[in-house]
């Protein structure tokens, strides 16, 4: 039995894993919980039968629990990265919440906190246990349409949902500090499935972003261009009511994954996943089964007890926050740029801020709409 601990007794930490670690209760049993307002962690903890001694304001005072195996991140993304370091060299396998950070500095050194302390860090990387993207990655496997060349991954009907801080004139996705960007970086799912889907690291990027919120300083659109060997992707996202779905073209053949209506995913329903090769279309079938959380938590199970890497890992999501950082400079100098970031750059240690930094061109929608900065420089 995994000693597990909840970081964040927000609306995911109480609304998605709770339930999903009730489903394995003989994986897991939670002994204790953190959240900065500790009077919410105290009322959690005592619906999960903890004593007031088992919860806490102070995440450290979790963390330094002899008795705690590992722990959940769900608090606000700004949180998680020097959380997981954190937890990570006080030997604590660690699942989190994505993005792993807002700041590339802060992501890779999770990532090396957990290899340096011998633990898992787990990523929510949920689309991988998507059904369609599970029978997607079974029909490339099966090197059913060859070689792949092309991926097009599109979002652009992205469900512009407010978080769940409680107040009616604030939203969490569109505060820079918090979110480290906009629909990119809440969408930063669609940049780990394109690495996915091409069987290789990243390693150019071009983009373009925009908003469509006056004063806004995160895009609410980004375009962008994903060079990995000989393969490329186009990830297109916004907040708004565009089309979505997934095509890869590959060798010997064409791979489409459609939402209802042409919609996009999750905010609309999988419709069909089908395979194009010889003249021929064929339908794929996709099996749903348990949901995204209680699949992830299972997996993180398993990589502890057995020892190896879970399904997403950190470094994958340290990588997928790298893109969407470089997507923004790419958009604001208006050139590619190559990966991985140069440790030590302001880029890589602040992330979107860190674009202003660089050579921002003054034709650029970054620089006309002051994003990831704010009027006056703020």
């Amino acid at each position: 039995m995994i000693k597990l601990g909840l970081i964040g007794c927000g609306a995911v930490g109480v609304g998605a894993y709770l339930p999903a670690v009730a489903e394995l209760a003989g994986l897991f049993e939670i002994v204790g919980v953190a959240d900065a307002r500790g009077e919410r962690a105290r009322k959690i903890g005592a619906n999960l039968g903890l004593g007031a001694d088992e919860c806490y304001a102070e995440t450290t005072e979790l963390l330094d629990r002899g008795d705690v195996d590992a722990v959940v991140i769900a608090t606000p993304p700004n949180q998680h990265g020097k959380l997981a370091q954190l937890a990570a060299e006080r030997g604590k396998h660690v699942l989190c919440e994505k993005p792993l950070s807002t700041r590339p500095a802060e992501a890779w050194a999770a990532v090396d906190a957990a290899k340096g302390s011998g633990v898992q860090l787990a990523m929510m990387h949920n689309y991988l246990f998507l059904p369609e993207y599970l029978a997607v990655k079974k029909e490339l496997g099966y090197g059913a349409i060859g070689d792949v060349s092309v991926v097009v991954v599109d979002a652009l009907g992205v469900k512009d949902n407010r978080g769940a801080d409680g107040r009616v004139e604030y939203n969490w996705r569109h505060d820079l500090d918090v979110a480290g960007g906009g629909v990119l970086m809440d969408m930063i799912h669609l940049l780990y499935i394109a690495e996915f889907l091409l069987g290789a690291e990243i390693s150019k990027v071009s983009g373009y972003v925009d908003t469509t919120v006056p004063g806004d300083v995160v895009e609410s659109l980004a375009l962008c261009r994903l060079q990995a060997l000989n393969a490329v992707a186009l990830v297109n996202v916004a907040w708004g009511e565009g089309p979505g779905g997934t095509r890869v073209m590959g060798s010997d053949g064409r791979l489409s994954v459609r939402y209802r209506m042409g919609g996009t995913s999750p905010f609309d329903r999988l419709e069909s996943l089908t395979v194009v090769k010889d003249g021929e279309e064929t339908e794929v079938a996709t099996t749903g089964g348990e949901s995204g959380f209680v699949r992830i938590l299972r997996d993180f199970a398993d990589s502890i007890t057995e020892g190896r890497p879970p399904v997403g890992t950190g470094a994958a999501a340290a990588r997928a926050l790298e893109t969407a950082v470089s997507t923004y400079a790419s958009a604001a100098w208006q050139r590619v740029v190559d990966l991985p970031l140069a440790r030590g750059t302001t880029l890589y240690e602040l992330g979107a801020r860190g674009v202003w930094d660089g050579p921002v061109s003054k034709t650029s929608s970054v620089y006309e709409r002051s994003l990831f900065r704010g009027p006056e420089g703020k």
